[in-house]
């Protein structure tokens, strides 16, 4: 077996030396050995020559992430011990700065040098209006815990408002993070919500594709009506009645129902003489004096 393998060595060699153009071993000389250098290097040699570095957006060890979000908790937990900010949600859109300063100034305590520092309204981002939010921010982290504990939960023009610890607030945070610019509860809203823009942002599309199609399908509906009012017309059929000749089209349509009778007495009552219609009523007919019967009375 092992000679089988030894001469199909053999012949490969010699039909790569055929291939190569090449000179013949000489004796002793081993085929490998001499045919190094016609053949490309190994793969190992390739590596060796080009330096290789991780790309740019190499994800880091989930391990290190895992830390990272526990650090930023720790970081989280640590900032509501000592903020001074609340968060309101479930306003109104009509809800003002006032009336949340009303209603917040009565726990402050502004004898011990406390109170309201200032109110940041929730705005959309698109339209700068407001859109259901606000961050109240006070003096004091007893202030704040206090105002949590007494006021959240309570009515404010007619709604249950919320009230949460806040780490703080940055520039960016009054804007609404919805697609359409509000609040992202604002765009999934199913039911209508008058204190907050009355439906949802994806209903109210819905709404008004809806009552889009419903007029389209109106306008072509009464375009359809008026080609067939306008086809009857031109083929002597019915069609629109122009304005001081509704008579006119009923005596038609009376004569071709078979009742012109009553037509034919009515026009013929029109057609009486004065004399007529008193021989009717008085059984006699008067004449007019302001008129002689015989013109030979005049003689001169």
């Amino acid at each position: 077996m092992w000679s089988i393998a030894g001469a199909f060595f053999s012949t490969g060699a010699t039909f790569l030396r055929a291939k190569l153009g090449t000179r013949p071993l000489p004796p002793g000389a081993t085929g490998l050995t001499d045919l190094d250098h016609h053949l490309p290097p190994p793969p190992t040699a390739r590596l060796t020559t080009t330096s290789w570095e991780p790309p740019a957006h190499n994800v880091a060890h989930p391990r290190a992430a895992r830390c990272a979000i526990i650090v930023s908790k720790h970081e989280q937990q640590q900032a509501l011990r000592q903020t001074a900010t609340l968060y309101l949600g479930n306003l109104s859109f009509y809800t003002t700065e006032e009336q949340i300063y009303e209603v917040f100034g009565r726990v402050a305590n502004v004898g011990a040098g406390g109170g309201i520092k200032r109110i940041i309204m929730g705005l959309d981002r698109n339209q700068k209006t407001p859109c259901g939010f606000a961050f109240v921010e006070f003096y004091t982290h007893a202030e704040a815990v206090d105002c949590m504990r007494y006021v959240s939960g309570t009515k404010l023009d007619e709604r249950v408002i919320r009230c949460d610890l806040d780490p703080g607030y940055k520039e960016g945070r009054q804007y609404g993070r919805g697609r359409s610019g509000g609040q992202v509860r604002d765009e999934y809203r199913q039911e209508y919500d008058a204190g907050r823009g009355g439906w949802g942002h994806n209903r109210l599309r819905e709404e008004e594709e809806r009552k889009k199609i419903e007029a389209e399908q109106q306008r072509r509906l009464e375009r359809e009506q008026l080609y067939q009012e306008q086809a009857g017309m031109d083929s002597g059929g019915g069609g629109l009645v122009p304005a001081g000749a509704e008579h006119m089209y009923d005596e038609l349509e009376a004569d071709a129902r078979g009742h012109a009778a009553p037509a034919a007495a009515q026009h013929a009552k029109r057609e009486r003489s004065y004399d007529q219609e008193d021989q009717e009523l008085y059984g006699k007919s008067e004449k007019n004096p302001r008129f002689r019967d015989d013109d030979n009375d005049d003689e001169v």
